[in-house]
């Protein structure tokens, strides 16, 4: 009977060690570029600046990375992928204390799982790290079992090699997911494109979102800035989007694809949120084309307070556009189609034509797609 039981507190040991990487002997990192080639605990020893593709590479699963205080630091180049960690199929990963600046994605944790829900990264945990001036991603995290908590992400955006891109202050892509208590501050837009808060690109079943802040201090000029993105072209489960607060944005959140009865009946929550003069109230697509495409205050949203907002801020709209720059203008055509596909393809795509003429690549990609 002792021989087994010490047998069980031996295997406890390991699986402990296995589970909790935290409690192995620290690794200094004592230059970069660095893989982490094995499981355990990682710490920086300094701060660095390097000019490689990614900082810290992660390659294996139950890793710990402290960054002791410290901060990685990249080129801020606008026309280079770079990475300050990075990493693919990995798990139980913990990633905390320290910042990351001046990269194209601060964190990149990939998943090459195809054409379902990603599950080969998964229990993922990203706390207390500083992202400021990060061109095109904060953070993104393709898996399951992701949170990411009390963190600073500032100034996203800027990145040349998409034109009019899309800018994320956090990404994720996959289900049980939540983002908790972060402070997303100044994500803007290139172009045309859209500065997003927490962009739930896909797969977020089970995904939660509360307790944060997204804020902007200057509204774009022709793109979009949203607090939150959630992008799935299916119904979703148990998502909840609440006691976040929302500031200076044209939109809070957006809930596509379906109906008011639907999107309540599989428990998704978007409700007690405080927006800020955010200009267009939620951000609501339906199925059906008798629903509005942009409503203020629906059964979707409930229960969120809205302070210093009206109808007429709302700059998303036709009227806006044309009482204060010309037609003429290639991003205004492009942002003017964007706004009719809700009501008329055909006025949609006379736009697009018009800022194709005129060489704006991105409305001639859109017209490649919609007139195959």
């Amino acid at each position: 009977m002792r021989h087994w039981i010490i047998l069980l507190l031996i295997a406890i040991g390991g699986l402990a060690l296995y589970y909790f990487p935290g409690r192995h002997e620290p690794q200094l990192i004592a230059s970069v570029p660095y893989v982490i080639k094995k499981p355990g605990v990682y710490r920086l020893k300094r701060d660095f600046f390097s000019e490689q593709d990614c900082l810290i590479k992660i390659v294996a699963s139950d890793v710990s990375l402290d960054l002791n205080g410290h901060s990685l630091m990249g080129t801020g180049d606008w026309d280079k992928v770079q990475s300050g960690i990075c990493g693919k199929n990995v798990r139980n990963i913990k990633i905390y204390n320290g910042g990351l600046n001046s990269f194209t994605y601060g964190i990149l944790l990939e998943d090459d799982t195809l054409n379902k829900s990603p599950d080969k990264t998964r229990t993922i945990r990203i706390h207390d790290i500083r992202l400021m001036n990060n061109t095109f991603r904060g953070i993104r995290v393709s898996g399951s079992h992701i949170e990411i908590k009390d963190n600073v992400i500032q100034r996203t955006g800027g990145f040349r090699l998409y034109k009019n891109g899309f800018s994320f202050g956090i990404e994720t892509v996959g289900p049980y997911v939540s983002v908790l208590d972060n402070k997303i501050l100044d994500t803007f837009p290139g172009g045309t494109g859209e500065g997003v808060g927490v962009s739930l690109t896909d797969y977020c079943d089970e995904c939660k979102i509360t307790g944060n802040l997204v804020a902007n201090q200057e509204m774009p000029i022709f793109g979009r800035t949203f607090g939150v993105w959630i992008g799935a072209a299916r119904p979703l489960q148990n998502l909840e989007i609440s006691q976040n607060k929302f500031v200076k944005l044209t939109y809070a959140f957006n809930a596509p694809y379906h109906s008011e009865e639907e999107y309540l009946r599989i428990n998704n929550r978007l409700e007690n949120n405080t927006l800020v003069n955010v200009g267009c109230g939620p951000y609501t697509k339906h199925l059906y084309p008798l629903y509005p495409y942009k409503i203020r205050v629906n059964r979707i949203a409930r229960n969120n307070t809205y302070i210093g907002a009206s109808d007429e801020q709302c700059a998303d709209t036709e009227e806006y556009y044309l009482s204060r720059f010309s037609d003429t203008l290639p991003e205004v055509q492009y942002r003017l189609a964007q706004i009719a596909k809700s009501r008329s393809m055909s006025t949609a795509l006379s736009w697009y034509r018009k800022a194709a003429a005129q060489g704006f690549s991105e409305a001639q990609r859109i017209l490649d797609i919609l007139e195959k």
